[in-house]
């Protein structure tokens, strides 16, 4: 499903949201990009509070897509719920989830939210009030690539550490994921690759890879992300797809940056790559090649 239509049907489809707005024909009033006419026959009475939102995309060289999700609230200065209470049950609908859209899973990262206000006849009658939301949008693209590959091997090694986890490249828990402590979502990200060393039979290369672990509290984020450096300094390498290991000679935490962008774990490893060889000459193993160095 298209993620216009998957924001959608989640706040339409929410109970508590749909207690705080008004109707529009037989569902709660939320609209994409623009709100339908007051004229319209669809409203069954007061046309407020309701919705309207809009996804502006562009161009992510790491990401492959980003945006921003913008939401308008308005609401009725002399009834109906306050624009406070739908942005905080917008905020806890969206902030931190991941929807599972055909072309990639996304993440919503509320932003900011600013008042509005609107006045009617009168200079000082204001009538309509509401905020007005920003959610940044982050994609996260496949980044699996040719056998052997270190994101593949660190998304097995990290699902066999964290069973319950929504590993991003492996998982498709649905529509929708909210990453919990129990349940958190981690991403593997490649943010760099150069040739190290070339040898007559094989290559080793230097990869450098981000980690990205999302949960809603900081202190959950914290403590999977001391998890994965634990286990990591206590097993050195993860075994790749071809049998050959992943050296993980350095392993950084950052758990004070956001998720989003730079991740919270640096992975700065090693591994290698055997060069073509001729149908009639000896198979080799790169395990035994990096025992022997």
């Amino acid at each position: 499903m298209e993620l216009d239509k998957m924001i959608f049907n989640r706040l339409t489809n929410d109970a508590g949201l749909a207690e705080l707005l008004t109707v529009f024909g037989d569902r709660p009033a939320v609209f994409f990009q623009r709100v339908q006419p007051p004229d319209s026959k669809k409203w069954t009475g007061e046309q407020f509070p309701r919705i309207a939102y809009w996804i502006d995309y562009q161009g992510d060289a790491a990401r492959q897509t980003s945006g921003r999700l913008t939401i308008e609230v308005y609401c009725d200065v002399n009834f109906g719920a306050e624009p406070e209470t739908i942005d905080a049950r917008l905020r806890g609908l969206l902030h931190t989830s991941f929807a599972f859209a055909d072309d990639y899973p996304y993440c919503f990262s509320w932003f900011r939210s600013d008042p509005i206000e609107m006045t009617g006849n009168g200079a000082d009658d204001i009538r309509t009030i509401g905020t007005f939301m920003q959610f940044d949008i982050i994609a996260f693209p496949a980044q699996i690539t040719s056998c052997p590959d270190p994101i593949k091997g660190l998304n097995e090694w990290a699902k066999t550490l964290l069973p319950d986890a929504v590993i991003i490249g492996v998982d498709t828990p649905g529509s929708w994921h909210i990453p919990t402590r129990e349940r958190p979502a981690v991403y593997w990200r490649l943010a760099g690759q150069s040739l190290q060393e070339q040898r007559f039979m094989h290559s080793w290369l230097d990869v450098s890879i981000e980690g990205h672990v999302y949960a809603p509290k900081a202190d959950d984020r914290l403590a999977v992300i001391s998890q994965i450096q634990r286990s990591a300094s206590m097993t050195h390498h993860v075994r790749l797809e071809d049998d050959s290991p992943l050296f993980m000679r350095e392993v950084i935490t950052r758990p004070h940056l956001n998720a989003m962008a730079p991740g919270q774990i640096l992975i700065n490893g090693r591994f290698g790559v055997l060069k073509p060889q001729p149908e009639s000459g000896p198979l080799l193993n790169m395990n035994l090649i990096a025992r022997v160095g």
